[in-house]
């Protein structure tokens, strides 16, 4: 039981380096999305573009260098029960304070063309902790060191075909790195000579490439309308390693089984994605923007052919966001935003330790200018409304909630005589 309880905690925390695959695009990330709840598919001008819809890089009006300070993040997560030992329900519950790095991107205008070079990193998990339960019968200890990373290199191409239309192209190199190491001690207090430890290391990196291309329309003078559609990841390599150790005592003899292995194929893949944005004017000084998205299923095995085998599987799902800006000023936004990101985990088929989470957030902040510089401070929240299959009662549910709140500054610098206006 307690060999299944230490690979329960692997999956599950795996599940969560894979966060971006059954919630995608959940944390707030760009030069102006940032503030507006990642609304931007048809969006005011931002070299958060070459993600959104590369063909809005053709509104920035001059070359510029946009650089998105760290994003700090305070985050909870608390499952209720996680699993039920000598009929006793243990809930499990971790926080973690994480400092997201800085994202570049350099814009070079020319006549009716943009090119953009970036480097992002939407996306990195941190966790580590440890946590004890007591049962009538069993002391467990659990210690648990998570990290993912998701880091993309892009060039971006945008061209203005006339006053109402802009195409684009963005192609991104992507290296995700991921490692966990879950140790698990159990004690029987009763009979302190029987005792288990569990030990499970994984770590790798994967490198993938993908492609988004957009298209935008200035459809009327209270209207924008934009469409991204991103193509399914390539896999290009991937390789991990892996570590299992078992030791069991029973009081009067010593097991202990191992298992390394080294060089294992690795997986990570980004499925096919299309969004569809407007803009709408509401005034001279009021712009509200709405974002659907659709992400496609998709199914593949982490390490496949081995014994660290783990299939992640999601299915075809929507998004949605919505963001307000309002001029206060000539030189000063204010802005708001607010996402659904439902789970995209098939409901069907669950077993002992699936989780399906829904997130919601809200964004709000401000930007100004000051000569050729714009600067954005912003915080935001999300929260998740989940479901949790309890260990050792396939037949029970658990509550899944994970909780997070967020600061985010950003400086863009015009190399033109005048930054970018806030509309086309």
């Amino acid at each position: 039981m307690k060999k299944n309880l230490a690979l329960l905690f692997t999956v599950i925390f795996s599940d969560l380096s894979f966060a971006t695959l059954e919630n995608p695009s959940l944390l707030p990330f760009g030069e102006r999305e940032v503030l507006t709840g990642n609304a931007g598919v048809a969006g005011t001008p931002s070299s958060g573009a070459v993600v959104y819809n590369p063909a809005g890089l053709a509104l920035l009006k001059h070359s510029s260098l946009s650089v998105s300070g760290s994003t700090y993040l305070l985050q909870d997560v608390k499952a209720s029960p996680l699993f039920r030992v000598d009929g006793t329900d243990e809930d499990y519950t971790a926080s973690g304070f994480d400092s997201i790095p800085a994202t570049v991107i350099s814009v070079t205008r020319w006549s009716d063309w943009a090119l953009a070079l970036s480097v992002l990193i939407p996306e990195v998990l941190k966790l580590n902790n440890r946590i004890s339960f007591t049962t009538p019968n069993t002391n467990t200890m659990i210690h648990q060191v998570q990290t993912t990373n998701d880091l993309w290199l892009g060039a971006s191409l945008a061209k203005q075909l006339g006053p109402d239309w802009a195409i684009g192209l963005s192609l991104f190199g992507i290296q995700k790195s991921q490692s966990s190491t879950i140790t698990l001690t159990s004690l029987l207090p009763a009979t302190p000579t029987l005792a288990n430890v569990n030990h499970t290391n994984t770590k790798s990196s994967v490198i993938n490439v993908t492609a988004s291309a957009g298209v935008r329309w200035h459809a009327a003078a209270y209207l924008d309308l934009g469409l991204r559609l991103r193509l399914p990841s390539l896999r290009l390599s991937g390789s991990g390693d892996g570590y299992h150790y078992l030791q069991v005592s029973n009081g009067t003899a010593q097991t202990i089984t191992s298992k390394e292995e080294k060089k294992m194929e690795a997986h990570a893949f980004v499925p096919f994605d299309a969004s569809l944005g407007a803009t709408w004017h509401l005034g001279e000084s009021v712009r509200l923007l709405t974002d659907l998205s659709l992400q496609a299923g998709a199914r593949f095995d982490v390490y496949p052919g081995s014994t660290f085998s783990d299939v992640m599987n999601v299915q075809a799902g929507p998004r949605c966001n919505v963001g307000l800006e309002v001029d206060a000023s000539k030189d000063l936004v204010l802005a708001a935003g607010y996402f659904y990101n439902p789970s995209t985990k098939p409901a069907a088929g669950q077993v002992e330790g699936d989780v399906r989470q829904n997130f919601s957030g809200v964004t709000g902040g401000v930007s100004w200018q000051s000569d050729r510089v714009r600067t954005g401070a912003g915080v935001f929240y999300f929260w998740s409304t989940g479901t949790f299959v309890p260990f050792n009662n396939p037949t029970g549910s658990g509550q899944f909630t994970q909780n997070g709140l967020g600061a985010t500054l950003v400086f863009s610098y015009s190399l033109g005589d005048e930054i970018a206006s806030n509309t086309p």
